[in-house]
């Protein structure tokens, strides 16, 4: 068996599991993500555990496994976690990501991998994209047709390179922080801009309104002249440090 066909199997068994775990599929209500089409579209699943037993059906796939890093000294990785599969932009599963629904746990996010974006297959014919930082926050937006909307993961040159790639014109950033990423896509001529979204709003018949109010312009701000000056400064007194070489550093002359 083949690496990816161990990620699709694993991802197939997680589908199941979490058609049949009423107590998930509850708190996923509670956190207003009910539409079917999202768990089909997307192939969420949630891991309970199960994953060392498949390991025992041979020393090969237990191996595939730990190299994978689906089992780390014999426990699931992700388990009790929502499992959300990364696709690229022609439908390859190239990565994993676990999200964790309990509301205290100390690393919500967990990925085998920095690889992939999110929703890249819709995202790439976008003029417009929307990032948030929670997954269930991106989910909940694809539910109210907003589905030109991902979460970050990983490294942010990556999301830099496919707005560049796929000339995406206009970023919103749906929650705080991230400051230099904003900055690096309105340096580069994207139009970035920050919607302060109230989540818990977005249930019931009103939400769309909601949200198209927000999206029409009318709550969105830019990020604070002043936050760009400061990483401006920031960036120029790093490039003078680099620069400058103490002479007790200077290569001798021969």
């Amino acid at each position: 068996m083949k690496m990816y066909e161990v990620l699709e199997r694993y991802v197939n068994i997680s589908s199941s599991a979490l058609e049949t775990n009423n107590r998930v599929l509850s708190s996923l209500r509670n956190h207003g993500i009910t539409e079917p089409f999202l768990f089909e579209s997307f192939t969420l699943g949630y891991a309970n555990g199960s994953i060392p037993e498949m390991g025992k059906e041979s020393e090969e796939l237990n191996q595939k496994l730990s190299a994978c890093g689906l089992l780390k000294n014999g426990k699931e990785l992700f388990k009790n976690r929502l499992i959300i599969p990364i696709y690229d932009e022609n439908r390859v599963l190239v990565n994993i990501v676990g999200y964790s629904l309990h509301p205290n746990a100390k690393s919500k996010l967990e990925c085998l991998k920095s690889e992939g974006i999110f929703n890249s297959a819709f995202l790439q014919n976008s003029s417009e994209i929307v990032l948030t930082c929670n997954p269930l926050h991106t989910l909940k937006l694809i539910q109210q047709d907003y589905p030109n909307t991902t979460f970050l993961f990983g490294s942010d040159q990556k999301y830099i390179h496919f707005i560049q790639e796929h000339r995406i014109r206009k970023v919103f950033f749906a929650f705080e922080g991230k400051t230099r990423l904003f900055y690096e896509l309105s340096r580069n001529g994207v139009s970035a801009k920050r919607l302060k979204i109230d989540f818990e709003q977005i249930t019931g018949k009103k939400a769309k309104d909601y949200l198209d109010n927000l999206f029409s312009g009318n709550d969105i701000e830019s990020e604070s002249f002043d936050t760009i000056k400061e990483i401006e400064k920031d960036r120029k007194s790093t490039r003078l440090n680099s620069s400058h070489i103490p002479l007790s550093r200077m290569p001798s002359s021969a």
